[in-house]
């Protein structure tokens, strides 16, 4: 197997020193944090040096919930004695060569039972000491690359005449290789390395933390969605909103994604698109009944349809669950008079989805083939007015492709915006199933462009990850009415991706 990533992480100054002795030259709580949130749950890799410097007072220490492997030749037999006779289990392996360790990965054969968790973990991260740096540098395909920068030095003539080995790592980031994909200043208090005759001291300084992505494995695409919100979060202006303290921007630079190179899901963060494709094939059916969705267990509409919600909309008459004439209603029956989310529509109104395919087939040149969600005349019945307000759609009939630009007047970029990414992108694949063109580019334009304060940390979050490829869609037969479509229909293949970044949804 040849999809696990290597990565290496470290802190070093400005001289290129990581260690005094067997200890780090200068350390901050905040770096650790940084190395915490990138390492956890992965696989971690160290000399035997490192290992040692690990702190705790066990006979054995190892870094909570990581994969620790150990690489020493010199001490091989030692350590794995030691931890043979440790009780209770330790997540920890011990190989005399990275190149050992490297094979038994990829040939998938570390399969003891205690390291089942592990065994789906693609990332690898180098943590120490330099030589473990420069080899796997020099001789293997690393993915991303974890670099704090401390703005400080030392009087390396001082610690040497005390006896103290000074470790450096000074092999420079290749721009031309790697792409900077992260990065960011800090100031505060830090720790710093004593020696053998002094004891660590606290200092003021600076201290910058980079992350770079090997260019060959960035996702270009993803960074369409990656960059707007670095520049919404950077440049967006703080005011208050309907429901929240917003940062906003009034139409930032649009988004276009070519869906024949991969389906557009985020992959640094996980989503949840078996919800994206329910309930847009509630919006396909028509319904505007949430109980619907509650029933299939998607609940992103809950916050919308609580009587005290409702209610606060003017909406007594409606029962508990019912969203009003939105998305689907305007779909499927555009103008017709709203009896409730029970009553029977069939007939009632324009049915602009079946239109749209219609038009797509028999008239591919028009410039009409427009899906709209906003009708004025029921925006006060509705629980939530349409964030997402209109798609178009364009047919390059000598290509044989069909393209769709959503026009969005309201974007909650964390949460909302890769929903709707993905949603139009299931729509775009289900429209040129019907019709039989090739679905290219779906392109997005969003009005206000917002991230909600309490996003703020899971943006930074998300912002310090690397990108994966795009999944496949694979849709499992041609479909041959839009009336009839299920779940079961859609399959989505090597979708590689971080974990949830949890957040709260603001009603």
């Amino acid at each position: 197997m040849t999809d696990y990533k290597l990565n290496l992480i470290f802190n070093r100054n400005i001289q290129g020193i990581i260690g005094i002795n067997n200890g780090l030259l200068c350390w901050t709580k905040g770096d650790f944090l940084h190395f915490k949130e990138q390492t956890m749950n992965k696989i971690v890799v160290m000399g035997y040096n490192t290992f040692l410097s690990l702190p705790g007072d066990k006979p054995i220490v190892t870094l909570k919930d990581r994969l620790n492997v150990v690489i020493t030749n010199n001490h091989y037999d030692e350590l794995v004695n030691k931890i043979s006779t440790n009780e209770g289990s330790l997540d920890i392996l011990v190989y005399k060569s990275f190149d050992d360790f490297y094979q038994n990965l990829t040939k998938n054969t570390i399969s003891e039972r205690r390291f089942e968790k592990y065994l789906n973990v693609k990332d690898v991260f180098v943590i120490g000491g330099s030589f473990l740096y420069n080899y796997v540098y020099d001789n293997f395909k690393v993915n991303a690359i974890y670099e704090t920068i401390t703005n400080m030095s030392i009087s390396i003539n001082d610690y040497i005449q005390e006896g103290n080995k000074i470790i450096y790592f000074t092999k420079q980031v290749d721009s031309s290789k790697y792409q900077n994909i992260y990065s960011k200043e800090y100031s505060g208090e830090m720790d710093l390395n004593g020696g053998n005759k002094h004891e660590n001291k606290k200092i003021n300084g600076d201290y910058k933390v980079n992350i770079y992505q090997n260019k060959e494995t960035v996702n270009i695409q993803e960074l369409e969605y990656l960059n707007l919100i670095r520049h919404i979060y950077n440049n967006g202006k703080s005011k208050d909103s309907r429901n929240s303290r917003v940062i906003s921007i009034f139409s930032p630079p649009q988004m276009r994604f070519d869906l024949r190179n991969g389906f557009p899901i985020l992959t640094t963060k996980r989503v949840a698109w078996k919800t994206v494709l329910r309930e847009l094939l509630w919006f396909i059916s028509g319904s505007t009944d949430n109980k619907v969705l509650k029933w299939k267990n998607v609940h992103i509409w809950d916050g919308n349809s609580t009587r005290e919600y409702l209610s606060s909309r003017g909406l007594n008459e409606y029962r508990e669950g019912d969203l009003g004439p939105i998305y689907g209603f305007q779909w499927r029956h555009f103008g017709a008079l709203y009896n409730g989310c029970g009553y029977d529509y069939k007939g009632h109104g324009v049915d602009q989805l079946q239109n749209v395919i219609d038009l797509i087939k028999n008239d591919p040149s028009s410039r009409r083939i427009i899906l709209n969600s906003w009708n004025a005349k029921d925006i006060d019945k509705m629980a939530l007015p349409p964030c997402h307000v209109m798609v178009q759609f364009h047919v390059d009939v000598e290509e044989g492709c069909l393209d769709a630009k959503l026009t969005q007047r309201s974007g909650d970029m964390f949460l909302g915006v890769p929903f709707n990414i993905a949603s139009y992108s299931f729509l775009l694949h289900i429209i040129g199933n019907l019709t039989g063109y090739t679905p290219r580019h779906f392109i997005h334009d969003i009005g206000d462009g917002h991230i909600y304060e309490n996003h703020r940390e899971a943006i930074v979050k998300q912002l310090k990850r690397t990108t994966h490829d795009f999944p496949e869609l694979k849709i499992k037969r041609k479909l041959e009415s839009i009336d009839d479509i299920e779940e079961s229909d859609f399959e989505i293949l090597n979708y590689n991706h971080h974990g949830t970044i949890k957040a709260d949804m603001v009603a």
